[in-house]
């Protein structure tokens, strides 16, 4: 498998993504199934979102809630865009930082990142039926993305690569 420099993302890797993506339909219900399941793994976090009221996963997935179908439409929406863009990520990546240094604004914190991160493969795997290369391939993908918006919600002396 021949490594293209970007950012670490194998060719392969990215015909994965791209195949994959590509099955997905609906952004609002598949960003809804992610962050539902978000919110049942980690029921704190709900109270971070103003359209949540603080409610439990369970009781948002009963209720349809618009806030959380727009929200994960929203934040798909920048896979879309990186999917668009695999082969060359440096201006998305560039822009994923600022977006980072705007959440320090609501006090994120990157461990919502880390957290979010087998919520968001595995509700996907299981969305779109994925194999395990796949499976792969999207953890490499979110770890690539998210790394950007991490580095714009830590102070600059925090920064690890």
């Amino acid at each position: 498998m021949a490594h293209n420099g970007q950012k670490g993302m194998y060719t392969k890797q990215k015909e994965i993504i791209r195949k994959s993506w590509s099955q997905v339909g609906d952004l609002q219900d598949l960003g809804r199934q992610i962050f539902i399941r978000y919110f049942s793994e980690f029921p704190e976090r709900s109270r971070l979102f103003r359209y949540t009221a603080g409610k439990p996963g369970a009781e948002l997935e009963k209720e349809n809630n618009m806030g959380v179908r727009c929200h994960g439409a929203k934040v798909l929406t920048i896979f879309d865009e990186g999917v668009k863009h695999l082969d060359d990520l440096s201006p998305m990546l560039h822009n994923l930082t600022t977006l980072g240094e705007a959440h320090v604004h609501w006090k994120t914190q990157p461990d919502y990142f880390r957290e979010m991160r087998d919520v968001f493969v595995l509700t996907l795997r299981d969305y779109l039926n994925l194999n395990e290369e796949a499976v792969r391939a999207w953890y490499v993908f979110y770890d690539v993305l998210t790394r950007a918006i991490i580095e714009g919600i830590l102070p600059e002396e925090d920064h690890h690569d």
